[in-house]
Protein backbone atom coordinates (compact mmCIF):
# COMPACT_ATOMS: atom_id res chain seq x y z
CA UNK A 1 0.00 0.00 0.00
CA UNK A 2 1.42 3.35 -0.90
CA UNK A 3 -0.97 5.65 0.74
CA UNK A 4 -0.20 8.88 2.33
CA UNK A 5 -2.92 10.41 4.75
CA UNK A 6 -1.97 14.28 5.75
CA UNK A 7 -4.70 16.15 7.79
CA UNK A 8 -4.89 19.78 8.63
CA UNK A 9 -7.06 21.17 10.85
CA UNK A 10 -7.32 24.82 11.99
CA UNK A 11 -10.73 26.52 13.47
CA UNK A 12 -13.36 28.31 11.56
CA UNK A 13 -14.43 31.36 13.96
CA UNK A 14 -18.09 30.96 12.63
CA UNK A 15 -20.02 30.88 15.65
CA UNK A 16 -17.64 31.82 18.24
CA UNK A 17 -17.53 35.34 17.98
CA UNK A 18 -15.25 36.42 20.95
CA UNK A 19 -18.38 37.10 23.10
CA UNK A 20 -16.55 36.46 26.13
CA UNK A 21 -13.66 38.84 25.58
CA UNK A 22 -16.15 41.69 24.47
CA UNK A 23 -17.70 41.41 27.99
CA UNK A 24 -15.05 41.67 29.77
CA UNK A 25 -13.74 44.61 27.48
CA UNK A 26 -17.10 45.95 28.36
CA UNK A 27 -17.47 44.99 31.80
CA UNK A 28 -13.53 46.67 31.89
CA UNK A 29 -15.00 49.67 30.69
CA UNK A 30 -18.02 50.13 32.73
CA UNK A 31 -15.63 49.97 35.93
CA UNK A 32 -13.31 52.89 34.18
CA UNK A 33 -16.38 55.06 33.94
CA UNK A 34 -17.16 54.08 37.29
CA UNK A 35 -14.22 55.06 38.52
CA UNK A 36 -13.73 58.14 36.47
CA UNK A 37 -17.39 59.30 37.50
CA UNK A 38 -15.66 58.73 41.11
CA UNK A 39 -12.69 61.00 40.33
CA UNK A 40 -14.95 63.82 39.18
CA UNK A 41 -17.52 63.66 41.87
CA UNK A 42 -14.34 64.43 44.69
CA UNK A 43 -12.75 66.89 42.64
CA UNK A 44 -16.10 68.56 42.58
CA UNK A 45 -16.61 68.04 46.34
CA UNK A 46 -12.96 69.44 46.55
CA UNK A 47 -13.49 72.25 44.64
CA UNK A 48 -16.70 73.16 47.03
CA UNK A 49 -14.86 72.80 50.26
CA UNK A 50 -12.21 74.67 49.06
CA UNK A 51 -14.30 77.60 48.30
CA UNK A 52 -16.13 77.28 51.48
CA UNK A 53 -13.08 77.42 53.22
CA UNK A 54 -11.78 80.64 51.05
CA UNK A 55 -15.43 82.19 51.83
CA UNK A 56 -14.68 82.16 55.67
CA UNK A 57 -11.24 83.15 55.50
CA UNK A 58 -11.88 85.73 53.93
CA UNK A 59 -14.99 86.49 55.63
CA UNK A 60 -12.62 86.27 59.13
CA UNK A 61 -10.34 88.45 57.15
CA UNK A 62 -12.56 91.36 56.29
CA UNK A 63 -13.65 91.64 59.94
CA UNK A 64 -10.59 91.72 61.45
CA UNK A 65 -9.59 94.35 59.01
CA UNK A 66 -12.90 96.49 59.07
CA UNK A 67 -14.03 96.25 62.41
CA UNK A 68 -11.52 94.33 64.99
CA UNK A 69 -8.22 95.89 64.08
CA UNK A 70 -9.39 99.64 64.34
CA UNK A 71 -11.04 99.17 67.46
CA UNK A 72 -8.82 97.61 68.93
CA UNK A 73 -6.11 100.50 67.89
CA UNK A 74 -9.26 103.29 68.96
CA UNK A 75 -8.92 101.45 72.35
CA UNK A 76 -5.10 101.20 73.06
CA UNK A 77 -4.33 104.93 71.67
CA UNK A 78 -7.31 106.10 74.02
CA UNK A 79 -5.78 104.56 77.35
CA UNK A 80 -2.88 105.72 76.26
CA UNK A 81 -3.80 109.40 76.31
CA UNK A 82 -5.55 108.63 79.34
CA UNK A 83 -2.31 107.56 81.15
CA UNK A 84 -0.41 110.35 80.18
CA UNK A 85 -3.35 112.56 81.80
CA UNK A 86 -3.05 110.63 84.76
CA UNK A 87 -6.59 109.38 84.04
CA UNK A 88 -5.31 105.29 83.59
CA UNK A 89 -3.29 103.00 85.02
CA UNK A 90 0.25 101.67 83.76
CA UNK A 91 -1.27 97.90 83.74
CA UNK A 92 -4.61 99.38 81.89
CA UNK A 93 -2.40 100.61 79.50
CA UNK A 94 0.09 97.68 79.18
CA UNK A 95 -3.00 95.70 78.79
CA UNK A 96 -4.60 97.40 75.73
CA UNK A 97 -1.33 97.15 74.48
CA UNK A 98 -1.07 93.61 74.79
CA UNK A 99 -4.69 93.39 73.55
CA UNK A 100 -4.27 94.97 70.10
CA UNK A 101 -0.97 92.97 69.68
CA UNK A 102 -2.87 90.22 69.64
CA UNK A 103 -5.30 91.24 67.44
CA UNK A 104 -2.58 92.26 65.18
CA UNK A 105 -1.43 89.07 65.38
CA UNK A 106 -4.68 87.66 65.03
CA UNK A 107 -5.22 89.44 61.57
CA UNK A 108 -2.04 88.45 60.48
CA UNK A 109 -2.85 84.65 60.83
CA UNK A 110 -6.54 85.68 59.07
CA UNK A 111 -4.70 87.00 56.11
CA UNK A 112 -2.52 83.69 56.10
CA UNK A 113 -5.42 81.58 56.01
CA UNK A 114 -7.10 83.38 53.22
CA UNK A 115 -3.76 83.47 51.01
CA UNK A 116 -4.19 79.19 51.69
CA UNK A 117 -7.26 78.99 50.78
CA UNK A 118 -6.68 80.88 47.75
CA UNK A 119 -3.86 78.61 46.28
CA UNK A 120 -5.49 75.39 47.90
CA UNK A 121 -9.07 76.37 45.70
CA UNK A 122 -6.77 77.44 42.64
CA UNK A 123 -5.44 73.99 43.08
CA UNK A 124 -8.59 72.61 43.44
CA UNK A 125 -9.66 74.02 40.46
CA UNK A 126 -7.12 72.75 38.42
CA UNK A 127 -8.46 69.74 38.22
CA UNK A 128 -11.57 69.98 36.67
CA UNK A 129 -12.03 72.24 33.48
CA UNK A 130 -14.71 75.23 34.09
CA UNK A 131 -17.00 73.93 31.68
CA UNK A 132 -16.93 70.66 33.48
CA UNK A 133 -17.85 72.73 36.90
CA UNK A 134 -20.77 74.38 34.94
CA UNK A 135 -22.05 71.31 33.78
CA UNK A 136 -22.37 69.37 36.58
CA UNK A 137 -23.17 71.80 39.59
Amino acid sequence: MDTFNLGVSFPLPLWNRNGGNIKAAQASLQQFEFALGKVRTQAKADVANAEVEYGEADSRLHRYQEQIRPKATQVRESVAFAYEKGGASLVDLLDAERTDNDVRLAAAQALSDTASAVADLKAARTVLSEAELRSNK
